[in-house]
């Protein structure tokens, strides 16, 4: 299975209902993944804790298109938290969507667009290493 920026941009999406996105690559490339290794999708804590959901939703829904191996999580926990939770399941990835940053304007008033930035982080948990780490940025729509 390949990690494809379909994937982000569709986590994107799927958040804000981004008329626009950009992607900045903060440490790797996107990785290819194996497809028979499980993949741990991590529910982020945070200030946003419902749009760390929606986010975790998007990417378990696009990996389970891949694979049957897709498993999420069912409640919030921070990076250390998942990472140990993913060990202990012995899951090949670990994936940690989070919201960063969220700009939320009164756009039909304002015509100042909503912004939102998530931070996504996939670890190989065989070799217990960050193969990805990247920043989603996106741009709502005008209305």
């Amino acid at each position: 299975m390949q990690f494809v920026k379909g994937f982000v941009l569709l986590s994107a999406f799927i958040l804000c209902g981004c008329a626009s996105y950009q992607i900045d690559s903060g440490h790797g490339h996107m990785p290819y993944l194996e497809a028979g290794r499980p993949v741990y999708v991590a529910w982020a804590s945070g200030t946003w804790l419902g749009e760390n959901k929606a986010l975790q939703k998007a990417f378990v829904q696009a990996f389970s298109s891949h694979t049957k191996k897709a498993l999420f999580g069912r409640r919030p926990l921070s990076l250390d938290e998942a990472f140990a939770l993913a060990q202990y399941l012995g899951k090949g990835y670990l994936v940690y969507p989070q919201i960063i940053k969220w700009e939320d304007n009164n756009t039909p008033w304002s015509t100042i667009r909503d912004k939102v930035s998530a931070e996504v982080i996939i670890v190989d948990m065989a070799s217990m290493r960050v193969m990805s780490k990247h920043t989603l940025n996106g741009t709502g729509s005008m209305w």
